[in-house]
């Protein structure tokens, strides 16, 4: 259903007011209200609730770094 995933989400331009915006290089803010909207929008269209969540093992992997 609709378009093939690429595997490099990094590359993959967004569109934003006529221009191509590189997604490596908006900030984490950004990325996450972008992801909210994304989120928000697949799932009024689905009649579905998504949510973003961190695996738990990478929880650990995190909280071990800090």
């Amino acid at each position: 259903q609709g378009r093939p995933r690429k595997n490099s989400c990094d590359l993959m331009p967004i569109r934003e007011d006529y221009k191509l915006v590189e997604v490596s290089n908006l900030t984490t803010d950004e990325l996450w209200d972008m992801t909210a909207l994304f989120t928000t929008e697949l799932s009024r269209r689905d009649d579905v609730q998504y949510r973003v969540c961190a695996t738990p093992d990478s929880v650990k992997l995190k909280l071990s770094k800090l």
